[in-house]
């Protein structure tokens, strides 16, 4: 049995949930253990890049390591969509936030918002940023239960939230105003590992890659099995079948991330950290272990 260390710094987002069946990796001799970076003093990059980590499902980071030249490769992805920018009441249209304070959660999902907010004529020069590369608090990136406080009180007018947490706000009233998926298909989750993972334990990374297969395939068949899975998140029972079922109308077994999606990624990382070289596509993507489990199916 192989132990596997899985960086996630949200505890709570379901897209945790397919890690927890222990019989399913089991089978596949696999032992995972969840391990929330930041609680340990590291980033999530310096657990992936120092083998701390073996693997990652969140991509922003990550993405931003392999365009860099880290050493990270992204092989599938199991969740393209979302993200949902959540607003406090009295806010209808992406215009209403003008002059008003808004957290974001990735690179990507802030060039989506800021091309929808200019297509519904917003002047992105009011807004003001909170949670990535924000002015209230770094940490405020939408993706913790606890950040709902932050609309709660008005002191973050919307937020870039995934479920459970968008499914909880909304219970609560507020309501979703844009969804990021709908200007541009970003995966959300996915599977990340190091080059040297891959070229020293190829086998292993493929049997990481059949079990998640498995695992987001009995997640998305089960409803009941699924709700069980979010709450051992800590979700509360009243929102887990809530927040199961956003989850599960984005949720996809694994898959490639198209061509053009790779080549905008790549490019909008590179503007983001003013990196000038041509970064190949294959630097930071490999989904040639997908071939190999197609084949096999």
């Amino acid at each position: 049995m192989d132990d596997v260390v899985i960086g996630s710094n949200y505890p709570e987002i379901v897209g945790n949930a397919v890690f927890l069946d222990e019989a399913i990796y089991a089978r596949h001799g696999l032992r995972v253990e969840l391990m929330n970076p930041p609680a340990e003093g590291i980033s999530l990059n310096e657990s992936m890049t120092t083998g701390r980590a073996h693997f990652t499902h969140l991509l922003s980071h990550p993405i931003l390591a392999a365009v860099q030249g880290l050493g990270l490769k992204y092989l599938a992805s199991y969740q393209d969509e979302g993200f949902e920018v959540i607003a406090r009441p009295g806010i209808r249209t992406l215009k209403d936030l003008e002059g008003k304070k808004v957290s974001f959660a990735t690179p990507m999902m802030n060039k989506n918002f800021f091309y929808a907010f200019r297509q519904a004529g917003g002047d992105p020069s009011t807004i003001i940023p909170a949670g990535y590369g924000g002015v209230i608090h770094q940490k405020v990136m939408g993706i913790a239960m606890a950040d709902l406080e932050y609309l709660r009180d008005g002191r973050i007018d919307a937020m870039a939230l995934l479920p459970p947490m968008s499914s909880a706000a909304m219970m609560e009233g507020f309501h979703s105003i844009f969804r990021h998926g709908d200007v541009f298909p970003t995966p959300v989750f996915g599977l990340m590992t190091r080059d040297s993972l891959l070229a020293e334990r190829r086998e292993l990374v493929l049997r990481m890659l059949r079990a998640l297969d498995e695992a987001v395939r009995a997640f998305l068949a089960d409803r009941a099995y699924g709700i069980a899975l979010v709450e051992r998140l800590g979700t509360p029972k009243a929102v887990a079948p809530v927040a199961y079922d956003m989850a599960r109308g984005t949720m996809h077994p694994l898959r490639r991330v198209p061509d053009y999606v790779q080549r905008e990624w790549i490019e909008n990382e590179k503007q983001l950290e003013h990196i000038d070289a041509a970064v190949p596509v294959g630097q930071v993507f490999d989904f040639s272990l997908l071939d190999i489990l197609e084949a096999s199916a």
